[in-house]
Parts: structure tokens; C-alpha cells; sequence
């Protein structure tokens, strides 16, 4: 993990200041960012924070994100000479994808653990479950959604489903057996199946 130096941190509360700010509180109010984020900031961890929230640092400050990133020397100055080494931009897309990859082993198991906590209500994580809201509303706005619930009978679709075990002819009905999941019409990863007898 990479973090920013005191001289880097120092740099920036000297554009905060600068830019006519009275300190970090105005700062996140007026870039709309949140006091989470701005300690994240204050503690060196610019380099882990998501592309929207570096580039409301950037224009908050009037900066473009490159701008910002170079005045913190956390790129280097560009040249006038193309750089064919340079690395791929961060994309909104490559974001949600690499997101996606690390929360995968957790949306896997989470329609198993909401079946449990439904079926004994007496569990103490059902009390968390709200507290996952947020969670599910970021999903939802990456059009991310379940290929079937847990447990539902439906007929085997080979560009949705993976049988637990064996091979499943199209069409024949099966029982979700583990929640897959798509974005949009692209699959993420498919739900697991057996045949219903």
C-alpha cells in the first residue's frame, strides 16, 4: 500500500489554503466529500482513494486531476514527447469490475447467510442487516442484480447457470443452489445448480 508523504499531505492543505478555504472542515463541506474520506486524506491514503473523490479533491481546488496528482508529485510532470509506457487511465468501469472482484467472495455467501438469519430471526447479525444498505444500493446503481434467488426452481439456462455437478441438458428444471450474479446482460459469475428430481 502506497501512502503520501507529510511533505505530500503538507502540499495539499497548502492548495486547501490557497484556494481560499479556512481548513480541512470547510474544504470537505464545499467538495462535498466526506469527513471519512478526508481523514483518509490527512492520514496519507490519497493514493487508495476511488476516482470520484480524487477528482472532487481536483475540483474543489480548480485543478484537473492530473494537475492535482503532479502539484502532490504523485505523478510525474508530463513531457511534451508522447509516452507510449504510460499506464491506462483509471476507469469508472475498471473501478466497478475491480470492486466487484474483491467483494465476490461476500456476494456469494450472502443470500446463504440472509436465508439463515430469516429461518432463526433469534441470530444477533440480524440486527447488522440494515446497516447493508448502502451496500446494496451501490450494487443496485451498477445495475448489478442476482440470477435467481436462493432455492428457486428454474430451468436450466447454460449462459446463467453452472451445474453443481454432472451436465445438464437447456431446459431441464433445477434448483438455484448458490446465487450467481450479472451487470446488466453481462455475466459476472453464474449461479450453481442441480438438477430438481
Amino acid at each position: 500500500m502506497s501512502l503520501c508523504s507529510r511533505e505530500q499531505i503538507a502540499k495539499l492543505e497548502a492548495l486547501i489554503i490557497a484556494a481560499g478555504y479556512q481548513g480541512w472542515t470547510d474544504f470537505s463541506q464545499q467538495a462535498q466529500i466526506s469527513d471519512w474520506q478526508i481523514m483518509r486524506v490527512r492520514y496519507g491514503l490519497l493514493p487508495q482513494l476511488s476516482l470520484e473523490t480524487t477528482l472532487k479533491l481536483s475540483q474543489a481546488l480548480n485543478l484537473s486531476v492530473e494537475q492535482f496528482l503532479q502539484a502532490l508529485a504523485l505523478v510525474p510532470e508530463t513531457s511534451s514527447q508522447p509516452n507510449t509506457s504510460r499506464q491506462p487511465t483509471p476507469t469508472k468501469a475498471n473501478f466497478v469490475q475491480e470492486s466487484l472482484s474483491i467483494v465476490e467472495p461476500w456476494l456469494r455467501q450472502w443470500p446463504s447467510v440472509m436465508r439463515a438469519l430469516e429461518q432463526n430471526p433469534e441470530l444477533p447479525g440480524v440486527r447488522l442487516v440494515p446497516l447493508l444498505k448502502p451496500l446494496f444500493q451501490l450494487l443496485d446503481h451498477w445495475d448489478v442484480q442476482e440470477i435467481g434467488p436462493l432455492g428457486q426452481d428454474v430451468t436450466f439456462s447454460p449462459q446463467w447457470h453452472q451445474p453443481v455437478q454432472g451436465v445438464i441438458a437447456p431446459e431441464t428444471p433445477v434448483k438455484i443452489t448458490r446465487v450467481g450474479y450479472r451487470q446488466g446482460e453481462r455475466l459476472l459469475f453464474r449461479a450453481e445448480v442441480s438438477e430438481v428430481k
